[in-house]
C-alpha cells in the first residue's frame, strides 16, 4: 500500500484523493471521482 505522503509527492491533489477514496471503498472512489471533477 501507498504512503499518503508518497502519493502528495508524485499525484496532483484531485489523484490523490481519487486514489484515497478508492483504497476506502469502491464507493468512496465514486465519491471522490465526483468531488474531483
Amino acid at each position: 500500500m501507498v504512503r499518503d505522503d508518497e502519493v502528495v509527492g508524485e499525484l496532483p491533489d484531485e489523484s490523490h484523493d481519487i486514489r484515497v477514496g478508492w483504497v476506502l471503498t469502491p464507493v468512496g472512489g465514486l465519491r471522490a471521482l465526483g468531488i474531483g471533477s
